[in-house]
């Protein structure tokens, strides 16, 4: 979600750099300003020993029942990693972050994929709204996924992915002869 909204935001600035874009769960604009403007200070204010705790309670809006358990515990092994310093500047970077009026502008091909089972973000309405808004870009709905689609156990993306950039590629002209 966050890595699709920086790489929309590149895509924008820097057109050339893409030639195509996969974007999974994500969205063009946060709605409420306000929680994006405390949430840093609230990030700051709690302990950080009690993260991995605050992470446990909240960890059902990002997952679905095709997560596997070692899947899982490896994801929170590597949640540990994040630091404090990571999440608020990911939060004060989205305070801002709106591309609403921009997506049209989004050239190459685009696949927006997005579990309907998102419990964190509206993932399957934003995909749609961008779908409609992006020139040459298709979405592909993941029925039963949550926010965290590529973590699961038999949802194969890598194919999804494949088959989108063979039909959306750009052809190499040819060479009559």
């Amino acid at each position: 979600s966050f890595g699709g909204a920086l790489s929309m935001s590149l895509a924008l600035r820097h057109p050339r750099l893409a030639k195509g874009l996969v974007i999974i769960n994500s969205f063009p604009h946060l709605g409420n300003r306000l929680q994006l403007r405390v949430a840093p200070l609230l990030i700051r204010a709690v302990p950080w020993a009690a993260m991995p705790l605050v992470r446990r309670l909240t960890e059902h809006r990002l997952h679905s029942a095709h997560v596997l358990p070692e899947d899982l515990k490896e994801f929170r092994s590597r949640m540990r990693n994040i630091r404090r310093d990571g999440y608020v500047r990911r939060l004060e970077i989205l305070a801002d972050y709106d591309l609403r009026d921009s997506l049209d502008r989004l050239a190459g091909p685009t696949l927006f994929l997005a579990g309907t089972d998102d419990r964190l973000s509206p993932s399957a309405d934003w995909a749609e709204y961008m779908g409609d808004r992006v020139p040459d870009s298709e979405v592909r709905l993941l029925p039963g996924y949550g926010h965290c689609c590529l973590i699961n156990q038999d949802q194969h993306l890598v194919e999804i992915v494949g088959e989108w950039w063979q039909r959306a590629r750009p052809q190499p002209p040819s060479i009559a002869g």
